[in-house]
């Protein structure tokens, strides 16, 4: 895989033209939108493109987003003759529909969201018994990879490694497993320290999303002796 592939994931906004079926929706806390977002085969060097499609999909049409974020797709149905998001969309919304991830997901990802970002973050986190879609985990799997990779071409400790680990933690986070979420999470900390300083904004975020991950972790793992202890209580007499 060419090193020069690696600059297409410094842009965040990609296009998502559904022609693989993995896709799965996120929550942008940014924008408090919900956004789409697409696997790729790294092994294969495809791209792992993430869509803010759906963002922009009120106002422009798919080839003015590409045009607006410089990125052209190579796949064969994105071209100067390819119909808009809106003649897509009963398509796109059909490919929810039909196989029951889109209530899932809508019931996982986009809760009641507060006004705060600092309260959304602080929030406790959605209970373990909730399904969580197959998808989160290859996702996990992916950006775990992608971080292989750039390190085994040789890259250190830099904003592509950072990037990715926090997309790794996100990923890890979504698919329940907060220890190895906090893993990344603390890598990614440990870089913005080292090329960009606490006084940096990228530090304190990233910082405030460490500490809500491992007060999510002791919470759950305080659940759960709570309901252990629970279940050895005698309730009364047995004779």
């Amino acid at each position: 895989m060419d090193k020069d592939v690696f600059m297409l994931f410094d842009r965040m906004a990609r296009i998502n033209h559904s022609c693989r079926p993995n896709v799965y929706v996120g929550y942008c806390k940014a924008h408090r939108r919900a956004t789409t977002h697409a696997i790729r085969d790294i092994e294969k060097g495809e791209e792992l493109v993430l869509s803010i499609l759906k963002y922009y999909g009120d106002v422009y049409t798919r080839e003015e987003v590409c045009e607006m974020h410089s990125f052209r797709c190579r796949c064969e149905l994105f071209d100067k003759n390819a119909p808009t998001f809106k003649e897509t969309e009963t398509t796109w919304w059909a490919l929810w529909k039909d196989n029951g991830l889109f209530d899932v997901l809508m019931k996982y990802l986009v809760p009641d969201v507060p006004d705060d970002p600092i309260a959304f973050m602080l929030a406790p986190p959605p209970p373990p018994e909730v399904d969580r879609p197959p998808f989160f985990a290859a996702m996990c799997e992916v950006c775990q990879s992608m971080v292989g990779r750039l390190e085994s071409l040789g890259m250190g400790e830099d904003d592509k490694i950072r990037k990715w680990c926090n997309w790794s933690s996100y990923a890890a986070e979504a698919n329940g497993d907060l220890a190895k979420a906090v893993r990344y999470r603390l890598r990614a900390l440990n870089i913005d320290k080292a090329i960009k300083g606490e006084d940096h904004e990228d530090y304190f975020w990233t910082r405030l999303h460490l500490q809500y991950l491992a007060l999510a972790r002791s919470s759950r793992v305080v659940g759960r002796r709570r309901i252990r202890r629970s279940s050895c209580v005698s309730f009364g007499p047995t004779s």
